[in-house]
């Protein structure tokens, strides 16, 4: 799809994409669909059940941490604070 060849040129330059969930409750499952798989195979991040508020803060964060998408993905998909409802 052309989000999902979106998502994989800006993840093949060093751009961290998370992706959330319109849903008022439940997780970004990457997996359960097929434009999610899609995106997930492309190297998005899920952005679990956070709120996009707490995404964008989140994300901010980690990339004043680090650099290296493979440490902001394990940032950001762990609980750090309670902004996580699932581990």
């Amino acid at each position: 799809s052309e989000v999902a060849d979106g998502v994989k040129k800006l993840v093949d330059n060093g751009i961290a994409v998370v992706i959330g969930t319109q849903m008022e409750h439940g997780v970004a499952n990457l997996q359960a669909y097929e434009a999610g798989y899609k995106v997930h195979e492309a190297g998005a991040i899920s952005g679990l059940d956070m709120t996009t508020e707490a995404a964008l803060t989140k994300l901010m964060w980690c990339l004043a941490q680090t650099e290296d998408i493979a440490e902001v993905r394990d940032m950001m998909t762990s609980n750090l604070v309670g902004e996580l409802s699932v581990d």
